[in-house]
């Protein structure tokens, strides 16, 4: 029996190339959700293919991420001193034995344009929606200023965050002024005589 080394070899190339984008997603990037936008990714972790993760902030300090037992933590540290920022309950089980699959991002984005990039961490899994939390952070202080929920896309622009839902572009808008992150919402004029009236 003869076999076709050569085409046995590309076959072989393509199937790694396949399950390799299928795990990494095309550039190492996320598959669970999506940033538009300016901003700055750090450090991208999944835990198909990783148990820790390391990155460096513009700034020269270290950003950490990794997982003990079913949570996940991401510290910063700043000189010696190693500062927790987001910690979360990220993979709950199926069932007994399959994890669900998370992945998590940090970005960093200047929302007011001072020269001191905001932290935005990302993490999301299988089941759930995608979550950002937004930090303001500078030598090793940090201060949560923004817990938003998301679908899947999480889109910035200047000083604006809009979250979509669905394929008709409908959501939640937010914008970050004076150091903090605020939902914007619409005006509805009766719902709003209606709950003037109430008082």
């Amino acid at each position: 029996m003869k076999i076709n080394l050569k085409k046995n070899k590309l076959s072989f190339h393509f199937a790694l190339m396949f399950i390799c984008l299928n795990v990494f997603g095309s550039d190492g990037s996320p598959t669970l959700f999506k940033i538009t936008g300016n901003a700055k990714k750090v450090l991208f972790f999944s835990s198909k293919t990783e148990k820790s993760a390391s990155g460096k902030l513009s700034n020269g300090d270290i950003i950490n991420i990794y997982f003990k037992q079913a949570d996940y933590y991401v510290t910063v540290t700043h000189g010696t001193i190693t500062r927790t920022l987001a910690e979360q309950n990220c993979c709950i089980s199926k069932n007994s034995s399959n994890d669900l699959f998370s992945e998590i991002g940090v970005y960093e984005y200047d929302f007011d344009k001072d020269g001191n990039d905001e932290l935005i961490i990302v993490h999301s899994n299988e089941l759930l929606s995608s979550i950002a939390e937004i930090f303001r952070y500078s030598v090793g202080i940090s201060e949560r200023i923004g817990f938003i929920p998301f679908q899947f896309e999480f889109i910035l622009s200047q000083n604006e965050i809009r979250t979509p839902l669905g394929s008709q572009g409908l959501g939640e808008s937010y914008i970050y002024k004076d150091g903090f992150i605020f939902e914007l919402k619409r005006n509805v004029p009766e719902q709003m005589e209606k709950n003037y009236y109430k008082k």
